[in-house]
């Protein structure tokens, strides 16, 4: 299936370190007998707010963006290393976004959901799998839109060191059977979210870029 583009800009960083979610993702191994990152049946889901900037002083007193989640991780392959050293995992992803408008805007609050091309990278592990292993990660790519919204005729999103943005994050490895692995962890991502009104929607006539931070756990998909 054909997945629309989308055009995203990361900025800032978040101070603290979430604290962890009850329900730890499983994911499998690679051809190579190497966990995944990100599993196919993990999601990250928001922690804490956003650290939020607005291009104009009207997007940044009436408009507000979320990143709540990041999931349904689809191989693109899987498995391609980068020519740092570290491991680059390419997929197809979406990306929700809350959107909540106040004054004019007033009664605007969206849930979008964003078809994305995605990436991680991560640092490679070692084959003693005697006790768990804590790795270094980022979202290497992220950008994804969509067009012809009720609202909006565009909203697109992009994060990922790739692009220009800054992005973190660790996470926790342990075997636990032949081929999976349980990680617990987080990306801290850098994201950037432009988009214009629709003539017939709520934001007519509006239009600009909103860029934040946010921490994003990893969690069994509910």
């Amino acid at each position: 299936m054909k997945r629309p583009l989308i055009m995203m800009a990361c900025l800032f960083a978040f101070l603290a370190a979430p604290a962890a979610l009850a329900a730890d993702c499983i994911t499998p191994a690679d051809k190579n007998g190497n966990p995944i990152l990100p599993g196919v049946d993990c999601e990250y889901v928001q922690v804490g707010p956003s650290r939020v900037k607005a291009q104009s002083l009207d997007l940044e007193k009436y408009i507000r963006i979320e990143i709540v989640n990041h999931s349904n991780f689809e191989p693109n392959p899987w498995d391609v290393a980068s020519s740092d050293g570290k491991v680059l995992t390419p997929f197809y992803s979406t990306v929700t976004i809350r959107v909540i408008g106040s004054g004019p805007y007033a009664g605007l609050d969206r849930i979008i959901t964003i078809p994305a091309d995605s990436a991680c990278q991560s640092d490679p592990t070692i084959d003693d799998w005697t006790q768990s292993q804590t790795v270094s990660s980022a979202i290497y790519n992220l950008i994804g839109s969509v067009e012809g919204d009720s609202d909006f005729d565009h909203i697109g999103i992009t994060a990922g060191v790739n692009n220009g943005y800054l992005s973190s994050g660790t996470h926790t490895i342990t075997k636990i059977s032949n081929g999976f692995f349980r990680a617990t962890g987080y990306f801290e991502v850098n994201w950037s979210v432009s988009f214009a009104g629709s003539a017939d929607g709520a934001l007519k006539g509006l239009g600009g870029e909103v860029s934040g931070t946010v921490v994003m756990q990893a969690r069994a998909k509910e």
